[in-house]
């Protein structure tokens, strides 16, 4: 974790007090163009208004990166149970029926791989719930699962 080269702390006009850390970091000499061109284009000309941007976005790849893993989880489990597409409105009313979050969240799972399956397409993106929801579960059975 980078440490605070000062802190700065303003309170706008709403009375929210905002409190900002400088932190430093290098880039190549050739690079500094392209962070001001970015800067201008992405943040108003302001650098940290950019890595604000730039963060955020990284933020959704990153989500979308583990959904894709979910995703082919789910795939992995549906193929290994020998379920398909039919099997959709089963699963659903079992994970209904069932209030344990590890139920929901793997039927989820195998539901959106047999939704993709079906209509030959790639997985549909979950809602970040579903994401939160199906990552607890995925991690939780990886790290608990016999290697």
């Amino acid at each position: 974790m980078a440490t605070p080269l000062h802190t700065v702390s303003n309170t706008n006009s709403m009375g929210n007090v905002r409190t900002a850390a400088t932190v430093g970091f290098s880039i190549e000499a050739g690079d500094r163009e392209r962070l001001q061109h970015l800067a201008d284009v992405f943040g108003g000309g302001n650098r940290s208004e950019f890595l604000r941007k730039a963060m955020s976005l990284m933020e959704r790849v990153e989500a979308a990166e583990q959904l894709g893993k979910l995703q082919a989880y789910g795939q992995s489990q549906a193929d290994r149970r020998g379920l398909s597409p039919q099997d959709i409105p089963r699963l659903v009313e079992e994970a209904l029926a069932n209030p344990n979050p590890r139920a929901v969240a793997e039927a989820k799972l195998i539901c959106a791989a047999l939704r993709a399956e079906e209509a030959h397409a790639e997985p549909p993106m979950a809602t970040t719930r579903e994401l939160s929801d199906a990552e607890v579960w995925l991690r939780e059975a990886v790290t608990t699962r016999p290697r």
